[in-house]
């Protein structure tokens, strides 16, 4: 794909995810913070985006609209769920299941899905109930070689006090900050890619 995309001079890339990908509350979303980082990083590549963020979303949920965004056909999609399908009853392994569904769909689409974790989150259950859900994202990129976007790591490699001002007042959505540093993850995967 690599040699494909530097020969077109073009790069699209898809965001499939909730919220976050949309960028609720927010002045920019991570998604498309990180596409305009690798615009401005590869100023002569023609680089477009379909932001199909979703509040409320689920894995299983974006499964169902996973093959109307990869008809765009981008060169490569970032499948970004877990809060909510941790908080709304889905099962760990129905998450897994269903992203391995949409990474599957974007190989046989030609597409490179990139794996992204959220942040964690103040919530019951604490950072540690998103470790299930970040984890089958973790086994199935290593599983498969494919790029994973690790915010959730970055996020909890920061001081407490630093994460803890990156969300918003509701201790789940992040805050412009917040979006950055997930931007700066995703953009690095991508810039792999060019």
């Amino acid at each position: 794909m690599e040699s494909e995309t530097r020969q077109k001079g073009t790069f699209a890339v898809a965001g499939l995810g909730d919220s976050l990908t949309y960028g609720w509350m927010v002045r920019r979303g991570f998604f498309d913070r990180a596409v305009d980082a690798l615009s401005g990083r590869f100023p002569q590549a023609e680089i477009s985006r379909i932001n199909a963020g979703v509040p409320g979303d689920t894995a299983p949920s974006g499964f169902l609209r996973a093959a109307t965004v990869l008809a765009g056909k981008p060169d490569a999609i970032a499948i970004q769920f877990g809060l909510n399908d941790c908080y709304s009853g889905v099962t760990p392994a129905e998450y897994d299941a269903a992203v391995r569904r949409i990474a599957d769909l974007a190989v046989r689409a030609g597409s490179l899905p990139i794996l992204v974790t959220s942040c964690p989150t103040d919530l019951p259950g604490g950072p540690e109930a998103m470790d299930p859900y970040y984890g089958a994202l973790r086994a199935l990129a290593a599983e498969r070689s494919l790029p994973l976007a690790d915010a959730d790591a970055a996020w909890r490699a920061l001081p407490a006090a630093r994460a803890a001002a990156l969300y918003l007042d509701d201790g789940v959505h992040p805050s412009d900050d917040g979006h950055a540093l997930m931007a700066d993850v995703l953009a690095a995967a991508l810039a792999a890619l060019l």
